[in-house]
């Protein structure tokens, strides 16, 4: 089920690069596969499949080819996707059922986008926000939005919960007016 890692033609099996069940190159947080100095990255270590983490993949690599970074997977923190619909749908973060499942205290708010002023100037007022927060820790789990631009305005969510920022801050943020950034104002304001 889903994608598989387009690795059949590379001739890995005349090397001893490892790779899993499903075909993925194996590699370390480094992209470093099992053969030292031999890195792999993007769709084929079996990885998440996007753009956005092959170019994230490139840039441990370089770091680690060029001494100048030691970033690596583990400090990635969560990966926020974008599925192109009209309108974008972007979620970063836990889900609400993720939340229950790992048993952490939350609160969640939605908001409409048609309650949004940015929307009614976009004359489209199609969608939902939708947030979670830690009650005890107040950090933002996570966040699924549903709306015009949504593919922008979930990285600051991403930075939020990368920094452990409180959600207040997101809250009593400053924002332009009218954007569809100056709405987690509101969808924050749990």
């Amino acid at each position: 089920m889903g994608r598989k890692p387009a690795t059949e033609d590379l001739g890995l099996e005349n090397t001893d690069i490892t790779v899993t069940d499903r075909g993925a190159i194996s590699v370390d947080d480094y992209c470093q596969t099992s053969v030292e100095g031999v890195y792999a990255v993007g769709d084929v270590t079996g990885g998440p499949q996007f753009t956005y983490t092959s170019l994230d993949d490139f840039r441990i690599v370089l770091g680690q080819l060029t001494g100048a970074s030691t970033y690596n997977h583990k400090e990635r923190g969560p990966i926020p996707t974008t599925t192109f619909i009209e309108p974008p749908l972007s979620q970063v973060g836990l889900t609400e059922k993720e939340a229950q499942e790992k048993g952490i205290p939350y609160k969640a708010n939605e908001l409409l986008v048609a309650n949004m002023p940015r929307a009614h100037v976009n004359n489209d007022l199609r969608g939902l926000f939708k947030v979670l927060i830690n009650t005890d820790t107040k950090e933002v789990l996570g966040a699924t939005l549903l709306g015009a631009q949504s593919q922008e305005y979930i990285n600051l969510i991403k930075m939020a919960i990368d920094n452990h920022i409180p959600y207040t801050y997101l809250k009593n943020q400053i924002f332009t007016h009218p954007s569809m950034a100056e709405n987690l104002n509101d969808v924050f304001n749990i």
